[in-house]
């Protein structure tokens, strides 16, 4: 959520957290109940302390909060010691902490030091939603507020699933053709195509991105992208897409396995509808791409389309500065008398720059125009760094000059963007600001300086491929140098199933790296080196504070190596830092310096192959079929992959549209086996409209890998009930079969079973980013109550998502609890909808959670009363939010002690990303209506722990349940006291039956050996 700003339409919403500390303290193990955010400056009293005390609050957030007046060391300083004063912890921010990853080390000390021996210290500021474009500088300042103080919990609030264009984890562009100028209209009687070549490490394709002008695509028009193989015999993959939201760059999203260096070709077919016709469809104005080949209606041109292709790869943009606020455009066209420029200052740890992008309107930019952006020392413009021109052609609102430059840390530099005259001699707007947004510069105008506005820009790094983080320490201390005669090293294990290293990354100063100086990396079998297996050697150019040696090499598995650092003895023999972590806090290995063990690791992370999480299970065979309807019900079995790392994203199949009639629903359901014992999915497509021949229904279903499942399509029995779904003629699919009516047949359905999620990328990016061993939680944050009236879409699936992450990694989980409501996004909750909102997080397996907001924001009027109000009066929410952080509190001791094992929902009530009961689970409730939620946790000794949560917020409820096989008694944890009380469990009849309010959860304990 965007709890740093008033962009409230960003705050409805669902956003991650992740807190981190290295050694256990005093409040390690308690359940922490917080609240977003601390009382601002001038009700920094005793009175407002003391109702945090009273409502049961346990820590406090001063976090850069909307208009949080806590901006000082004094001020903060008093907020601390009346949290002291009553056993409260505080999490910290000031000023200085507002761009942390810009920041230098000894700033950052500087910091932590002023605060690190209060005793309510709890954690620091690192950032608030930051996108994966971010991470290295955040997970930096992450650490090194651990090296400062190791039993701190630094903040970092990431952003969550609902973000996706703002994530900034991208699949790779594997193959490109970007130019434009010409092009083709697209219709029924006239298919455009272009053949291509994947690029040598392609073998999946996510998607086609075209450019399209969107103007002409009306919104009874579908356009199909088919992608055939080299002599269009065998189609691999279709994707339809209506006008909505597209663009003018629709991705046509495929999800196909293909072949590395191989001829395929795209294709471009309209339905008819509409005019039936879309364009320009674009392209070039001649023939630049070397590898293929366009044609329209089956003819070859003389030119190409724009396309560009995307791998499974994933990759994050290296952000390393930015200023992205501000929409104002008035006067700021450039020409070739009038340029425009921007100053900016390199945060500490950058030394080289990729590209810089700027936002513009794109319509201005003719044929003839160009544009030349230059890298300046500064605006008097005495040296030149780099230097980049894009013409007309593809720079969409978002233009991005590749400079390739060197650049020193902590330095003040000037961009200046200029017209060669051509066209009519005007590009613009460029977008800007008309206030100071950016400290470390401001914009300049026809070479004049403009000090209280901004230009919009991005500062690029280097893009990071995704791949697997095979053994890593990220716990900054001090350093060791390396020279010719001081060589640094540590041994390292790598995990059970990874035989391959292609890469280790470092921390190094490398401002201490100069000219002539290299470094080689070795990677031996064990500190004894009696087996070399891979080197890598680098100069010190544009390696940044993080090189990477590129080994490429075969390992084993669950195996110890060793790498040595070593120096040429160029330059001045000496480069270091090369950083280390002071402790001994990696338990697979030691830091050794010339040779022997010392008592501390480096900081390093060893990466393997590049590797695509997303996968397809399919079966494209077809040639017969078969009428889904209320009484025909067609199914087929499928497996999963054995590597399978991400949810079921969706299932497509394939269906002749002119026989779905309005009226007429598809519901695809996702089942353990025939049996249906339990459902793992569900999606429903209602009507015809814009579902084409290859409807997809998103599923988010968590799965196993290499486990056999049941999917099955049914029928709502509206319109004329009779829908033909397309299947093979024969048994065509190795790992299952077709059904019909609970019958295997001898066809298999066509089917494309896609796994991929981009905010799972996003998560893994960031705990690789931290490092999994300096991370211990993580937070989910979503508010379900809109003012829609309806509990917003995707909420379990987001505390699933973190559920799953946190039980993968080992990370406990925690999260925000809704208390405000702000005008037309989010409405103010009822005491029904918070205590639905306590225990349905808590089913979740949570380990800590906060409300959101404890202030009312003073100077944002769309925000309702929270639980304090603007003049710092109770209002009616105070009391329930006492009454269950009370429960909550109660709860607290038996709830650390429990991992979830599994969650389930009625089947009657399923939301997106949960699964139904199973029909054989040893505790049911007596009736699939029954509105209910059943969490399954144990505990450290095996014994085994249910909750039960009423998913009704406005009705009270009894539910009873039926437990099999019978157990001696079933205790009730109370909410009261904590301790574990009876109930009317009733032991010849294994039924319980109880009372619950609304939203109201009762955690039940069965007996140790059950």
């Amino acid at each position: 959520m965007k709890k740093l700003s008033s962009k409230v339409p960003a705050l409805f919403l669902i956003a991650v957290l992740f807190f981190v500390t290295t050694a256990r303290t005093a409040f390690a193990e308690d359940f922490m109940i917080g609240f977003y955010y601390a009382p601002p400056s001038g009700y920094t009293n005793g009175t407002q302390y003391d109702y945090i005390r009273d409502a049961n609050i346990n820590e406090v957030f001063n976090v850069n909060a909307f208009d949080s007046t806590i901006d000082s060391v004094a001020k903060n300083i008093a907020a601390m010691d009346l949290s002291s004063q009553r056993g409260l912890k505080f999490n910290i921010s000031d000023p200085r902490v507002r761009y942390v990853d810009s920041a230098t080390n000894t700033d950052i000390d500087a910091f932590v030091n002023d605060y690190k021996n209060h005793s309510a210290t709890k954690g620091f500021y690192v950032r608030d939603e930051p996108s994966s474009s971010r991470s290295e500088g955040y997970a930096r300042a992450y650490n090194r507020y651990l090296y400062n103080k190791a039993d701190s919990i630094p903040y970092v609030n990431l952003l969550g699933s609902y973000h996706d264009s703002d994530l900034e984890t991208f699949p790779v562009a594997e193959v490109v053709q970007t130019e434009v100028g010409n092009g083709a209209f697209v219709q029924s009687n006239q298919p455009l195509r272009q053949s291509f070549i994947t690029s040598a490490t392609c073998n999946f394709i996510h998607s086609i991105e075209l450019k399209i002008d969107y103007h002409t695509w009306d919104p009874t028009e579908n356009l199909t992208l088919t992608l055939w193989n080299a002599d269009k015999t065998v189609w691999l993959a279709k994707r339809t897409l209506n006008a909505t939201n597209n663009g003018y760059y629709p991705s046509f999203e495929l999800m196909a396995n293909v072949s590395p260096n191989t001829t395929y070709q795209w294709e471009l077919t309209h339905d008819g509808g509409g005019n039936n016709t879309v364009g320009w469809i674009v392209g070039s104005t001649s023939d630049v791409y070397p590898d293929g080949v366009g044609y329209v209606n089956g003819l070859v041109q003389n030119w190409d389309y724009y396309f560009r292709i995307f791998s499974g790869y994933t990759k994050a943009n290296t952000t390393l500065i930015e200023q992205n606020q501000g929409l104002y455009f008035a006067n700021t066209s450039v020409t070739s008398t009038w340029p425009m420029g921007q100053t900016f200052k390199t945060t500490a740890f950058s030394t080289y720059i990729d590209s810089i992008e700027l936002r513009l309107d794109n319509t201005s930019w003719s044929p003839g125009e160009a544009l030349t952006l230059k890298l300046w020392d500064s605006p008097s413009k005495t040296s030149l760094i780099a230097s980049s021109t894009l013409n007309s052609t593809n720079n969409i609102d978002y233009p991005r000059f590749k400079l390739n430059a060197n650049v020193l840390a902590n330095t003040t530099y000037y961009w200046e963007i200029t017209h060669n005259g051509g066209g009519n001699n005007s590009i613009g707007p460029i977008y800007y600001t008309n206030y100071d947004s950016y400290p470390d510069g401001n914009l300049y105008s026809g070479g004049t300086s403009a000090p209280n506005s901004d230009f919009y820009f991005k500062i690029y790094g280097k893009d990071r491929i995704k791949m697997p983080l095979l053994a890593s320490q990220t716990l900054q201390g001090t350093g060791y140098t390396v020279t010719s005669t001081n060589s640094v090293g540590q041994t390292f294990k790598t995990p059970i199933n990874s035989t391959f290293i292609n890469l280790i990354q470092l921390m190094v100063d490398s401002s201490s790296w100069g000219t002539g100086e290299s470094l080689t990396l070795k990677l031996w079998n064990s500190p004894s080196k009696t087996t070399l297996i891979a080197s890598s050697t680098l100069t010190a150019t544009n390696n940044g504070d993080y090189p990477q040696f590129q080994l490429a090499c075969n390992v084993s598995s669950n195996t110890s190596y060793y790498w040595e650092l070593t120096h040429n003895g160029g330059g001045d023999n000496s480069v270091g830092w090369v950083w280390n972590s002071n402790t001994n806090n990696y338990a697979d290995g030691s830091a050794y310096q010339n040779g022997l063990a010392l008592n501390n690791d480096f900081v390093f992370r060893v990466y393997g192959n590049p590797a695509i999480k997303d996968q397809v299970v399919m079966n494209s065979t077809f040639g017969d079929g078969d009428f889904v309807s209320t009484s025909n019900v067609i199914g087929q079995t499928i497996k999963t992959p054995v590597n399978l790392e991400r949810n079921l994203y969706g299932v497509e199949v394939y269906l002749d549209p002119a026989t779905w009639t309005t009226g007429e629903t598809l519901t695809m359901t996702v089942y353990d086996s025939v049996l249906r014992k339990e459902i793992f999915a569900q999606s429903s497509i209602a009507d015809k409209s814009n579902n084409g021949w290859f409807p997809r229904f998103y599923m988010n279903g968590f799965l196993k890998p290499n486990t056999t499942y049941y999917i099955e399509l049914t029928h709502n029995g509206g319109g004329n009930n009779s829908i033909y779904v397309v299947h093979s003629p024969l048994d065509s699919y190795v790992d299952g079969s077709g059904y019909r009516n609970g019958t295997a047949q001898t066809w298999d359905l066509y089917f494309r079973s896609t796994f991929r999620s981009d905010y799972q990328d996003y998560l893994d990016e960031w705990v690789d980013a931290i490092g999994p061993t300096s991370l211990k939680n993580i937070s989910n944050d979503f508010y379900p109550f809109s003012t829609k009236g309806v509990l917003t879409d995707g909420y379990f699936l987001n505390l699933e998502l973190l559920r799953d992450k946190g039980l993968k990694t080992n990370i406990s989980t925690r999260g925000y609890l809704q208390s405000v409501g702000i005008d037309n996004y989010m409405t103010r909750p009822v005491e029904n909808q918070m205590r639905w909102n306590v225990f349905t997080s808590l089913a979740y397996g949570l380990k800590g959670l906060s409300w959101f907001t404890w202030w009312t924001p003073t100077n944002l009027p769309e925000f309702t009363d929270a639980i304090i109000n603007r003049t710092g009066t109770k209002t009616d929410l105070y009391t329930p939010v006492q009454t269950l952080n009370a429960q909550i509190k109660n709860l607290g001791p038996t709830l650390m002690g429990l991992t979830s094992q599994e969650i389930f929902h009625s089947a009657s009530s399923l939301k997106t990303g949960t699964r139904s009961v199973p029909t054989d689970f040893f505790w049911k409730p007596n009736s699939i209506s029954d509105d209910v939620i059943i969490s399954y946790f144990k505990d450290s000794s095996n014994r085994k722990y249910i909750m039960a949560v009423n998913k009704s917020y406005t009705n009270s409820n009894t539910f009873t349940f039926i437990i099999n096989p019978k157990p001696s008694t079933v205790t009730e944890v109370s909410k009261t006291t904590g301790l574990e009380i009876n109930t009317n469990y009733n032991l010849s009849t294994g039924v319980i039956s109880a009372l619950f309010a609304p939203g109201e959860g009762k955690l039940y304990a069965l007996p140790s050996g059950y």
